[in-house]
């Protein structure tokens, strides 16, 4: 059995405990690391996770693994919380974290943010010159066809996402939007 096909399985088989559990279940994989195999959920709840959340769904999801016994390689077992900085993949996620900052990486070769009244934006959603650079406050910059240079990176306060965009707004109340087909990772800005 693969490794995608090992954590697919694990994802069915945790289910339905994380949902026992009031938490939500963020994802599953088995990787390897090393010469070591980690089977790893990551789950999330209101207010966080801590140590006794991940304790008790280990324990649970520890004896159903023993009755299933697929798992052929000999592996680590850890429960965890995703982390503050975790990547946005779910409208949950979105509808979760409405009014953060966020950083939004883009894909080689998008063509970045919208006004969402219409017309192109620079990084931070301020009017995009079509020169080289990003707009006040933004960290994205621009080629003179006004497509993303890979590694691009928008930051904005989330407002929603709705019809497969992400609608932003930018220091001066500006809304913008991205397509979530351009976005190759989506994350809280975490500020120290």
């Amino acid at each position: 059995m693969t490794a995608s096909k090992i954590a697919e399985k694990a994802n069915r088989l945790v289910a339905p405990l994380v949902e026992r559990m009031a938490f939500e279940l963020v994802e599953t994989e088995f990787v390897r690391e090393n010469s070591d195999w980690y089977l790893r959920v990551y789950i999330d709840k209101p207010g966080g996770i801590n140590i006794d959340d991940c304790e008790r769904l280990s324990r649970e999801f520890s004896d159903l693994l023993d009755r299933e016994d697929f798992i052929l390689q000999a592996y680590i077992l850890e429960v965890s919380s995703p982390g503050l900085d975790r990547p946005l993949k779910t409208e949950a996620d979105f509808r979760r974290y409405a009014g953060e900052l966020l950083e939004v990486l883009l894909l080689p070769g998008a063509r970045g943010a919208r006004n969402a009244q219409g017309g192109e934006q620079d990084g931070a959603g301020g009017k995009r010159s079509g020169g080289k650079g990003g707009g006040k406050g933004g960290k994205r910059s621009a080629d003179k066809s006004g497509g993303a240079n890979a590694g691009g990176a928008v930051v904005g306060t989330l407002v929603k996402f709705e019809g497969g965009l992400i609608y932003l707004t930018d220091e001066s109340g500006t809304v913008f939007s991205l397509p979530w087909a351009e976005v190759k990772t989506a994350k809280r800005a975490i500020r120290f």
